[in-house]
């Protein structure tokens, strides 16, 4: 089966969060998005809204996200011609509908990783979680059907923490027993099911999900 080596990595965490995976290259980008979500370590079950995350493709003016809303007023631009037509002026609604929004489950990455090597994905707005993702490697005999981790560094941020900075000062707190607020810092890793780098949890949860598409 021919799969991918890839390396997520979350842009601007010192020292870097990091991981490599192998995974199957007949993925859809909603596939990477939950691969990535299982090897960083978020948990969107825990958090308090539904969160939206993006692939941006702006060599083929492709934005690929969940985002059902961006998803149903690129559709009803590109139908409207008489608003096209008379309101149009600045050509903002062409710089809308050029960028064309598509579903994570109905594309898949493979002509896309192929082509330009390396990807953006944002993952919950509000945070705003940038990761590179980075095709190290294309493997023609891959024996599994599902993806694995191979290597990383450093623990994922927790969900709904607010961005770097924030999880920094939470990890700095989770981890320093002595700390005044460390068991506050310890029941929320718990409410979320935190458990930080965990290699071989990693793969078992890689394993145990189904990657069909």
């Amino acid at each position: 089966m021919k799969a991918y080596q890839i390396k997520i990595e979350l842009v601007n965490s010192k020292p870097l969060i990091w991981r490599r995976i192998v995974m199957p290259a007949n993925a859809t980008f909603f596939r990477l998005h939950t691969i990535i979500q299982d090897t960083i370590g978020f948990y969107e079950e825990f958090s308090m809204d539904n969160k939206i995350y993006e692939f941006d493709l702006p060599e083929e003016k492709i934005r690929v996200t969940n985002d059902d809303n961006a998803y149903k007023m690129h559709k009803m631009y590109e139908k409207d011609t008489v608003y096209k037509k008379h309101k149009d002026k600045n050509n903002v609604l062409k710089d809308i509908i050029d960028i064309k929004i598509r579903k994570p489950q109905t594309l898949k990455i493979e002509k896309y990783i192929e082509k330009h090597k390396r990807l953006t994905y944002v993952y919950d707005f509000k945070c705003y979680w940038e990761h590179k993702i980075i095709l190290e490697d294309i493997i023609e005999d891959y024996k599994n059907k599902y993806p694995m981790l191979i290597d990383g560094e450093q623990d994922g941020p927790i969900e709904d923490i607010g961005g770097l900075d924030q999880y920094y000062e939470f990890k700095e707190t989770y981890d320093n027993t002595s700390h005044p607020e460390h068991e506050k810092a310890k029941a929320l890793a718990q409410k979320q099911d935190y458990y930080g780098y965990d290699f071989a949890h990693i793969n078992h949860v890689l394993k145990m999900r189904k990657y069909g598409k």
